[in-house]
């Protein structure tokens, strides 16, 4: 309500929006966004061999500095419990300690299980190397125990994917293939018999049976550390008819290209190729759909399997040849190079797909919420930050494009190619960007800008608040009057203008909505919004 002269004015438009479901269904692959999870990021005093700095830094046993540090992107670790974040020995953040965190605590599942749940990606597929069952047995599985109790507790759903590449040479005997035959399958027994994964509710079913992706079959002669194709027949034969699972093959993006592997990968029931490094930027993109994923799709739908392509957000790296410089592969975009991806595979009829990767800060991959700026990072660190394509972008930038992915793929209308503005969910937080929040005050001086910084609302002299894009004013919200006092985001909700005796010149009368705020939108709109829904907005334009 208004201080004085209590004055309402029909400004907008009330915009309803679904809420989250509490829990994905987890009975089919099809209309499903998946992350993979690598869960190998470990810190000093984390059980089993692989301890220390495993993963942050390329020697596990020494502190991550600017020589040694092997991620590009500093993730922000805010909203991790105490017990998943460790303090990275001097490294500082404007003066206050820079902190990692390790896969290893219970917490840190449960913050990444939540974003999943809250930017609705559907599920994760926990990577298991083969090369590292024995660590894993030596930390009594935990990260597994920790994964699939946070999927469990968030209403995601879970599978395990077996990497089965980097065992072999080019000399390998039909004795190391039979150990590794023998060590997948005892380990997969291992997971049903003893740590009972398939009696977690949660776990991912398609066409009845639990899903099991094996990754790292269908590559070149060359590619020595993938496997051969015989390997690979006794392995999905194994898994389909004694495991009797849903078998995922994770395969090169040039499978079909590959004639020795044609019998073999008919046996799967689902094809992932693996998309990483087959382009590079937004160009490669009608290429890899014209020449890729549209004749695979066919191949795979006139062989009744499921096709599951890979998509990514961008890649980024380190180059130790370079002093340990940090180095960009595939940018991101802003989100157009993640979301034409995954557009262009759901417009040719791909029904489900798999985001490499949710955690996989080393390779740049991650959804994870990552540093935007030069200021948010460790300063005796060159790091890749948000904004290398010059765009200012909030921390969850990543998680937001794969929130409109998940909507696309759940049969959400109205989405185009044109890369979502403003995308992510409103039922969290309060924004880190683009808001007015409760209480606050726009001023002359003080404009409230979007996330991108192209749009502006500003208080006029009138007591109007004037709509700016990229400096040039698009519209003008509420009457004028002869002076102008406050232009306030009340906190019973109601965005309000008062002239300087603190009289009422407008509203948008959503008064009785405590805890509401104004959102400047990166489309150029501006928006009230409340508990996820916008009850009130002035479109762009």
């Amino acid at each position: 309500m208004l201080r004085r002269g209590l004055l309402g004015l029909a400004l907008g438009l009330c915009v309803a929006t679904a809420a989250h479901a509490q829990s994905s269904d987890n009975s089919t692959l099809n209309d499903k966004v998946f992350a993979a999870y690598q869960g190998w990021f470990h810190c000093p005093g984390n059980p089993g061999p692989n301890s220390n700095w495993f993963h942050w830094s390329y020697v596990s046993q020494l502190v991550p500095d600017a020589s040694t540090v092997s991620v590009p992107g500093y993730p922000i670790t805010d909203e991790y419990p105490a017990t998943s974040r460790c303090p990275v020995p001097g490294l500082t953040v404007n003066g206050q300690q820079a902190y990692f965190f390790t896969s290893l605590a219970l917490g840190t599942a449960e913050t990444h299980f939540r974003w999943m749940r809250e930017y609705g990606i559907d599920g994760a597929m926990l990577q298991r190397f083969i090369g590292s069952v024995q660590s894993y047995y030596d930390e009594n599985d935990i990260v597994l125990r920790n994964a699939f109790q946070a999927a469990q507790d968030n209403g995601r759903s879970i599978m395990i994917e077996y990497d089965m590449s980097g065992n072999f040479n080019d000399t390998h005997s039909q004795a190391e293939e039979d150990a590794l035959f023998t060590q997948v399958t005892k380990d997969w027994t291992h997971l049903v018999n003893d740590l009972h994964v398939l009696d977690n509710p949660r776990y991912q079913k398609h066409n009845g049976k639990p899903v099991v992706a094996l990754w790292g079959m269908g590559r070149p002669a060359d590619e020595l550390w993938g496997m051969k194709p015989a390997l690979a027949r006794r392995v999905i034969a194994w898994f389909k008819d004694t495991a009797h699972t849903t078998v995922i093959g994770g395969v090169s993006p040039y499978w079909m290209e590959l004639p020795e592997w044609k019998d073999v990968l008919a046996m799967l029931d689902v094809i992932q190729p693996w998309n990483v490094g087959a382009y590079s930027n937004d160009a490669d993109l009608d290429w890899q759909l014209q020449n890729r994923i549209k004749p695979q799709l066919a191949a795979t739908t006139a062989s009744g399997q499921l096709y599951m392509p890979t998509v990514l957000p961008a890649t980024s790296g380190r180059d130790q040849s370079n002093g340990n410089l940090p180095s960009v592969g595939a940018h991101s975009l802003g989100g157009s190079f993640f979301w034409h991806q995954a557009y262009d595979d759901r417009a040719a009829g791909v029904r489900t797909i798999k985001i490499a990767m949710f955690d996989e800060v080393g390779e740049g991959t991650s959804l994870l919420k990552l540093a935007g700026n030069a200021s948010e990072t460790p300063s005796q660190i060159q790091w890749v930050s948000l904004d290398v394509d010059g765009l200012r972008l909030p921390h969850d930038w990543n998680l937001r494009i794969a929130h409109e992915i998940g909507n696309l793929y759940h049969g959400v209308a109205g989405f185009t190619r044109n890369t979502p503005t403003d995308p992510g969910p409103f039922d969290l937080s309060i924004p880190e960007c683009g808001v007015l929040g409760p209480n606050q005050l726009i001023t002359a001086s003080t404009p409230v800008f979007s996330c991108d910084g192209h749009t502006s609302l500003r208080q006029e002299n009138d007591g109007t608040a004037g709509l700016y894009r990229d400096g040039t004013r698009t519209a003008t919200i509420g009457q004028p009057g002869t002076s102008h006092g406050n232009l306030i985001m009340q906190g019973d909700g109601n965005f309000v203008s008062y002239d300087a005796s603190g009289d009422g010149l407008w509203s948008t009368s959503t008064e009785n909505h405590t805890g509401a705020y104004l959102y400047v939108a990166n489309d150029g709109g501006v928006r009230v919004i409340y508990q996820g829904a916008a009850i009130w907005q002035r479109p762009a334009g």
